[in-house]
């Protein structure tokens, strides 16, 4: 469904229906249950990987 949600948001951009992303964004919100993730299991070895992540990125934390 989203999928086709994107493509019609791209077309009304398009078009001039969608003045920008925030207002696709906005669509998106209002038109589906949003659900967050939460990553389970072991949050040092998720900690250890962000931070590999955001080396690999030059990016000081």
């Amino acid at each position: 469904m989203l999928v086709a949600l994107r493509c019609w948001l791209v077309q009304a951009k398009a078009s001039g229906d969608v003045s920008d992303i925030w207002a696709m964004r906005q669509i998106i919100a209002n038109s589906v249950e949003m659900v967050p993730y939460h990553p389970a299991g072991d949050k040092v070895a998720w900690d250890k990987a962000y931070e590999k992540y955001l080396r690999t990125l030059n990016i000081e934390r």
